[in-house]
């Protein structure tokens, strides 16, 4: 059961991956992080399943679905802070080029 886990994580964070490259604005990116991290998400239901598992089994699975939305968080933030950081360089770079004469 495990390893069948452990197989959903990494489809979880190959779709992540995909989200955070397709995403060109951080409201998208909101969007993505939403849709996958959320309690109907795939991890939030990763999560709520884990009832389903053999006692023995539930600890750690939990702790690689809680290993798996850390490390997917992280990446999410990291791209958040790329796009928000471009943003503000864009609008700089707007503003300086603003020429009110």
């Amino acid at each position: 059961m495990l390893d069948e886990l452990a197989g959903e994580l990494n489809q979880v964070a190959a779709e992540a991956e995909q989200l955070i490259a397709a995403a060109g604005s951080v409201a998208e990116l909101r969007a993505a992080e939403s849709r996958l991290m959320g309690k109907q998400g795939p991890l939030g239901r990763l999560l709520g399943s884990i009832g389903r598992f053999p006692p023995e089994h539930r600890g750690p699975a939990g702790k690689q679905i809680n290993e798996a939305k850390v490390r997917i968080a992280g990446q999410f933030a990291a791209a958040r802070a790329r796009l928000e950081q471009s943003a503000d360089q864009a609008a700089t770079a707007a503003a300086r080029a603003y020429d009110p004469t």
